[in-house]
């Protein structure tokens, strides 16, 4: 409550939202890519890099619901990097012939979003429901 003068005047300050940092695309290459892409599941992920990329993905996906379609704050690098890295694992490992198109990319972030909210489910209520893997991701 603030007053001037002789009156009383009630301000609300908006509500903070809290908010993760933007997704930092070196540090993701450098702490998560670099080991191999068996690092970049869901399940192997650390609560932090889980819950960013989950945030990106929920963020286009609340943008997309909201034909918001050419939002610039839309950012799914880091969900596309994971996608390719896993997909040409997958490649060099002899298990698949698929090429990187847009399709494959757009089929690996649903799975991929489908795997983290299953796992930060199951980190948070202790019932994994779904074992993922790298064949049920990409």
């Amino acid at each position: 409550m603030i007053t001037t003068n002789t009156k009383e005047q009630t301000i609300f300050e908006p509500r903070k939202i809290n908010t993760f940092p933007e997704t930092d695309l070196k540090k993701l290459a450098d702490e998560i890519l670099s080991q191999g892409p068996e690092a970049a599941m869901p399940k192997n992920l650390p609560d932090g890099w889980l819950r960013l990329i989950g945030r990106d993905l929920r963020e286009a996906q609340r943008a997309g619901l909201q034909g918001r379609h050419e939002d610039k704050a839309i950012n799914l690098a880091a969900p596309i990097l994971i996608v390719a890295a896993l997909l040409a694992e997958k490649k060099n490992a002899g298990q698949s012939n698929r090429n990187l198109t847009t399709k494959t990319v757009y089929d690996g972030i649903r799975k991929l979003e489908l795997a983290i909210i299953d796992e930060i489910v199951g980190r948070e209520t202790g019932i994994f429901l779904r074992k993922e893997t790298m064949e049920t991701i990409v």
